[in-house]
């Protein structure tokens, strides 16, 4: 199963990051059960990832071939190539990191990743798709408290995978709490690593087995 590991960490590389420990939980998870050459690591502050500026806006209206273009059909083709998607990404002002943003734009495409119909938009991404989504945070966004309401990141991925593209199945693994005094590192990732089991097996069965 070809699985594309997405981090959107600007510290990609922090190795005492939550969200690289997740990571680093999740590779260790999938190495005991998949050949490792069937993950495709892409670490977006590491590669050039094009804005939506000017001169994509102008793409879009008048398409040709350049330098542009080739790159967001090589991001296009990588992502359409794995049929499991893992994003690895800490929570920024409440939302996704910018540099994620730049790659939605690259792989929002009509008629590439969902096609337009008389009722509205219809996703295109619906054979056996999923995305699993290692969200770190420095507050508590699932105890009914007042960020609850503004938990931005995880609502938009799951409606731009699934409800846009059309990916079959969201799933949500947190390491929340991380600026809080009152928990440990360890209690933090416990839980963590808890949840990542209870969903990693079923992010990888296919839908006829399930």
């Amino acid at each position: 199963m070809k699985t594309l590991l997405i981090n959107a960490h600007p510290k990609f590389d922090d190795k005492f990051s939550f969200s690289h420990m997740l990571e680093a939980k999740f590779k260790e998870k999938f190495e005991l059960k998949f050949d490792k050459k069937s993950l495709t690591q892409l670490n977006l502050y590491g590669e050039a990832i094009p804005c939506l500026d000017k001169e994509m806006l102008d793409l879009f209206e008048n398409p040709k071939e350049n330098a542009l273009s080739k790159r967001m059909d090589a991001i296009m083709e990588q992502f359409l190539s794995h049929k499991r998607v893992v994003i690895v990404m800490p929570l920024h002002n409440f939302n996704v990191t910018s540099r994620f943003k730049d790659y939605m734009d690259n792989i929002l495409i009509a008629h590439k990743t969902f096609t337009y119909k008389s009722g509205g938009s219809v996703g295109l991404m619906n054979d056996d798709r999923k995305v699993l989504l290692l969200l770190s945070s420095g507050s508590l966004y699932t105890d009914g408290g007042r960020y609850e309401a503004l938990d931005f990141a995880s609502s938009y991925i799951k409606a731009m995978f699934c409800e846009m593209m059309g990916f079959n199945e969201f799933s949500l693994v947190r390491a929340e709490g991380t600026s809080l005094s009152r928990f440990s590192k360890e209690e933090i990732l416990d839980k963590s690593y808890a949840n990542l089991d209870a969903v990693f097996d079923k992010f990888y069965l296919q839908l006829q087995e399930i």
